[in-house]
């Protein structure tokens, strides 16, 4: 069975076009109403900005994804409303780590976030920090998005490989995520150690993104153990990119969906 959320990886580049996403005021107002009541309920989301997909270029057997600048508030309203007429689909690069002692890390999310108390990929949205001219750098996001995370510096002492396997989407194609395998030479309980000593200066200013790290045996057994376990919330394709991690599912051709 191939996957329709999840697709093997296929050369793919982003690109800023320097432009804004167009917004009738209507709909302006309807997503910061949105966002205001959103902090008024409690949020301390910050409406930062964040690049969006206008379209997408095939070429050959390579993808560019143009992309406009949007922000935080036009995501979550995107996000809880399907009747909204200008899509937010936001572009994500994600880390699979995998262990020295074969184990895959995922994180669990604060419950300030988006995605309260969510499984995920390590990882996180392009940042114009990443960008070098009008194009992004993938592996600068990824590495920024472990160290912010985890608190892991991303090296040549550390980390074996870095390889792009995976593009993720979810339903309505509402996001793209670049699924990098990085591979460590340290433990899990060395990884663990670094998380916790940086959690802790984390939670002293506020600003942690996740609460915990989840560790999963790579073997199909334990793999489809823990991905039939309904005792925990995740993002939507993490159960899916699992199974094709595990052999279980085979990943689609992101050519036949777009």
């Amino acid at each position: 069975m191939k996957s329709h959320l999840v697709y093997k990886y296929v050369s793919s580049r982003f690109k800023y076009s320097g432009k804004c996403v167009t917004l009738s005021c209507k709909l302006k107002r309807n997503i910061d109403d949105h966002f205001n009541q959103l902090i008024l309920a409690g949020k301390t989301f910050d409406n930062g900005e964040l690049f969006i997909v206008e379209r997408i270029k095939k070429c050959d057997k390579s993808l560019i994804f143009k992309l406009v600048k949007s922000n935080y508030a036009h995501y979550l309203y995107y996000r809880s409303n399907k009747h909204c007429n200008v899509p937010c689909v936001s572009v994500a690069v994600n880390a699979l780590i995998l262990t020295l002692d074969n184990y895959l890390v995922l994180g669990k999310m604060s419950n300030t976030t988006a995605l309260p108390n969510k499984l995920k990929f390590i990882g996180g949205a392009l940042d114009k920090c990443d960008q070098k001219d009008a194009y992004f750098n993938i592996e600068s996001t990824l590495k920024r998005e472990i160290k912010e995370e985890v608190g892991l510096t991303i090296d040549c002492t550390n980390t074996e490989h870095l390889e792009r396997i995976l593009i993720m989407t979810r339903e309505r194609l509402s996001f793209f995520g670049i699924l990098v395998e990085v591979k460590l030479n340290i433990s899990k309980e060395k990884l663990y150690s670094i998380f916790n000593a940086y959690n802790r200066v984390q939670q002293s200013s506020k600003t942690n993104e996740l609460t915990d790290l989840v560790f999963v045996e790579k073997s199909k057994e334990a793999i489809s153990k823990f991905v039939n376990n309904n005792n925990y919330s995740a993002v939507s394709y993490l159960r899916e990119t699992l199974k094709i991690i595990s052999g279980e599912v085979e990943a689609g051709d992101i050519f036949d969906k777009i």
